[in-house]
């Protein structure tokens, strides 16, 4: 929350990264302000596309 409340960071795309699988986890993330949200065990090309569109590319 602090990172989206600063106009310095607000701008700055952040992805949640947890062990949590539930839905309610993800959704307390993205009301906390996260932009996007994946869980562990990383599967990288599907964080590497959430990078991506979190970047605009």
């Amino acid at each position: 929350r602090a990172i989206k409340a600063d106009p310095a960071t607000q701008r700055i795309p952040v992805i949640a990264l947890s062990a949590h699988a539930m839905e309610e986890h993800k959704q307390s993330a993205l009301q906390a302000g996260c932009d996007d949200y994946d869980t562990k065990p990383v599967d990288l090309p599907r964080l590497l596309a959430k990078i991506n569109a979190a970047l605009g590319r």
